[in-house]
């Protein structure tokens, strides 16, 4: 019950990424950092330094809920000088630097351990306050749904096709957004939009112009990146999410919403990828999220339990690994 402000660091000491400013502000790199440094950290009884974007942007504390009964520090908010080596005047930490390649290399975390990370990474609180703000004038308690348009100058739809992956959902225009939700939600009425866009297309964002579609930049005062997690925030509560799935920052949102699932009512799994023949059907109170982040199993179409309010599945699909993929 000790608050995190008060618990002392490992016994190892801290340790810190060297170059973590290398992943600069692509918020998927660097909590790939915080993934696998925290779980690198607790392994060696080292306390894991957050890169300070990320401590700039997110409550570090809550980090701490991953290892619940741990007596002391996991994680510690970014104190400049460190991974120099150089040391404070109160607090005479033991300070290791260590890689990405190293980290990368010596860290392996499974998939309960990466399952609470995602439960556990909240915003700090001013960024909250504005995401719940943005979200209750605009959505107030009803669903909404969110679309990632990504062109990375072409690149996203030639992996999506080298995958075999329909390269429709990299840039998705507002009709094929309606025609992929109309599929899955029955006669249920559309739901509004949010629009996250790298800017690219404008041909295909200008397509979302209906009173129902809405978009954050022309709101954001604040820097790039603070505008970036404030966006990536909003989409994470969205009831029903359209991304390309070779794109990481899609594939954050993904698990963010699969594990914190915080939207009430009717929640469905992420869509990172579509064919035509796809059938789907709603999906109530707790999803189990498998394979690959997808809204479709590999064995097809799962039954639904009305008495558990739960899709039904094999006992083995609970185990698979969606980060294998």
């Amino acid at each position: 019950n000790t608050p995190y402000t008060d618990l002392d660091v490992q016994p190892g000491g801290i340790v810190c990424v060297s170059d973590a400013s290398d992943a600069g502000e692509d918020i998927s790199k660097l909590l790939d950092l915080a993934m696998f440094g925290i779980y690198y950290a607790k392994q060696n009884n080292l306390t894991f330094m957050v890169p300070k974007l990320l401590s700039q942007a997110y409550a570090v504390g809550k980090f701490q809920n991953i290892y619940p009964t741990e007596e002391k520090k996991v994680v510690m908010y970014f104190l400049d000088g460190y991974c120099e080596g150089r040391m404070s005047a109160k607090k005479k930490f033991k300070s290791t630097a260590i890689t990405t390649a190293q980290l990368l290399q010596k860290s392996d975390p499974d998939f309960s351990f990466k399952r609470a990370f995602y439960e556990n990474i909240w915003p700090r609180k001013e960024i909250l306050n504005v995401v719940d703000a943005y979200l209750e004038k605009n959505f107030g308690n009803g669903p909404f749904a969110a679309v990632q348009l990504l062109w990375d100058s072409g690149n996203c739809e030639k992996a999506m096709a080298e995958k075999g992956l329909n390269p429709r959902l990299c840039s998705p225009q507002r009709d094929f957004v309606t025609h992929v939700m109309s599929n899955f939600i029955n006669d249920r009425p559309l739901p509004p939009l949010f629009v996250l866009s790298d800017g690219q297309k404008k041909d295909k964002l200008s397509t979302y112009n209906s009173p129902n579609d809405f978009k954050f930049d022309k709101l954001c005062t604040r820097t790039t990146f603070i505008c970036s997690i404030i966006r990536l925030e909003i989409t994470a509560r969205s009831n029903i999410f359209i991304g390309a799935k070779i794109n990481p920052t899609a594939v954050v949102v993904a698990r963010l919403r699969a594990h914190r699932q915080l939207r009430t009512g009717v929640f469905y799994p992420n869509i990172l990828e579509w064919t035509p023949e796809m059938k789907q059907e709603e999906f109530y109170g707790t999803w189990y999220n498998i394979t690959e982040w997808s809204f479709i199993h590999k064995s097809g179409k799962k039954k639904q339990d009305p008495a558990k309010s739960k899709l039904i599945f094999d006992e083995e699909d609970l185990y698979l690994d969606p980060y294998s993929s």
